[in-house]
């Protein structure tokens, strides 16, 4: 045992080429162990403890296990080594990554703030040039109106329809830049109140034109009032504006708790979207719809998505042509 200790502990130690030297040694020393106990050279008690079958027995297993030790440690030990190394080269680049991901996120971050200081002031800035082609057209409309053909009171009326869509665009792409820079304070929010003054905004039109909205119970949630107030107002919004000719709209909202997130619902039954345009409805600018048949920026969908995101939550839709649509989103619970 101690010959085969002291190869394990020269391999460790030195190079292999002295663990091969060991084992040579051993078996010369086991050999002329042997050779002693068969001649019984020396009168000693330590002689006469083997027997020359069960020696030979025992210092083949020692020279065997020498052998294989200094044949698979070194192996076994370079294999580790090259493991460390390994992982010590990964630990690095992903070190490495990660460092170029929060520069790159730190870059993101700034280029967004600066789009959407951009989209601020410019869409600011034109609000007012805006209103004085739309304060002219009107007088152009009311102090000439008697000497203008039919023609030219129709180029009047485009132009003006034009003004307008374009300011209600204008403030659309306002209120988008201002999610997350200027609405951006947590507080408690009661979404059943923000619901019944959605619907009290909507009263009058829902008793004319027969629609109804359904709620169930709501959460207080920590959130951005002003921003969730859009969020709902937008999307029960196109609930109420998207649907058939002479149809009676039927909104259905309602809740459910994640855990982590509160899970709402908003589900109608109007015109549906198809699958195909399931993820381009939340981009900016997109419309499914001439602007004749359903009016609208192309933003709303947006600026419920930028919402959602800044509240740490994902929104998505199921919907079938015909049938209707219900919108899904999330909101974190804990938000800061």
């Amino acid at each position: 045992m101690y010959l085969l200790a002291i190869s394990f502990f020269v391999v460790l130690i030195f190079e292999k080429k002295y663990g091969y030297c060991v084992v040579a040694i051993n078996t010369l020393f086991c050999i002329l162990y042997g050779v002693a106990i068969h001649y019984q050279w020396w009168d000693i008690s330590i002689f006469s403890a083997y027997q020359l079958q069960s020696w030979i027995a025992v210092s083949s297993n020692l020279i065997f296990l020498s052998l294989l030790a200094v044949i698979l440690l070194p192996k076994l030990f370079d294999g580790l080594k090259t493991t460390m190394e390994e992982q010590n080269r990964l630990r690095k680049e992903l070190e490495q990554n990660e460092q170029k991901l929060r520069d790159s996120l730190t870059q993101l971050e700034e280029k967004n703030k600066e789009l959407e200081t951009f989209a601020y002031t410019a869409s600011h800035d034109m609000r007012e040039p805006l209103r004085m082609i739309r304060s002219f057209l009107k007088l152009l409309e009311e102090r000439y109106s008697s000497k203008l053909d039919e023609k030219g009171k129709k180029f009047i009326h485009f132009a003006m329809d034009g003004a307008q869509r374009m300011t209600a665009f204008i403030d659309d792409l306002l209120e988008y830049s201002r999610v997350g820079r200027l609405h951006a304070s947590f507080q408690q929010v009661d979404i059943n109140q923000i619901i019944e003054e959605i619907k009290s905004t909507y009263n009058h039109n829902l008793l004319n034109s027969g629609a109804v909205i359904f709620d169930s119970p709501m959460p207080a949630i920590h959130a951005v009032p002003v921003s969730i107030r859009i969020l709902f107002q937008n999307l029960i919004s196109n609930a109420l504006k998207y649907q058939s000719e002479g149809a009676k709209a039927r909104v259905q909202i309602s809740y459910e708790d994640l855990g982590t997130h509160s899970l709402f619902k908003i589900t109608d039954n109007g015109i549906g979207i198809s699958q195909e345009n399931f993820d381009q409805i939340f981009q900016l600018f997109h419309r499914l719809h001439p602007n004749d048949e359903y009016p609208g920026s192309g933003m709303g969908l947006a600026i419920c998505k930028k919402i959602v995101t800044q509240h740490g939550g994902k929104i998505w839709v199921e919907s079938t042509e015909g049938e209707g649509s219900t919108f899904f989103f999330t909101i974190k619970k804990e938000n800061h």
